[in-house]
């Protein structure tokens, strides 16, 4: 799960560069984790500017999220399902 802030420009990135580790990991996109445990911290959309960032390190903003967006549905695990309804976008 990812806080997709609404504008970058809202996000300061300051990274350690002995804790953090970062890689592209596809066209475009920059993924960034914590260099000791694997922590992952962000992506960010290198064209765009981009960044969603890893909810878990934001405890008191989810703690009431309303989650209402799945992206590549269709490549979901079968193990898992959100009991409210969301709108869901496929990877095609």
């Amino acid at each position: 799960m990812a806080v997709d802030p609404e504008v970058s420009e809202n996000v300061i990135v300051e990274l350690d560069s002995a804790s953090v580790t970062t890689y592209f990991s596809s066209e475009g996109m920059e993924r960034a984790f914590y260099a000791v445990c694997g922590t992952y911290l962000f992506w960010h959309h290198l064209q765009r500017d981009h960044y969603c960032l890893n909810a878990e390190l934001f405890p008191e903003i989810i703690q009431d999220a309303h989650f209402g967006l799945q992206l590549f549905y269709d490549r979901k695990p079968a193990y898992y399902d959100f009991a409210n309804q969301t709108k869901k976008m496929n990877s095609t």
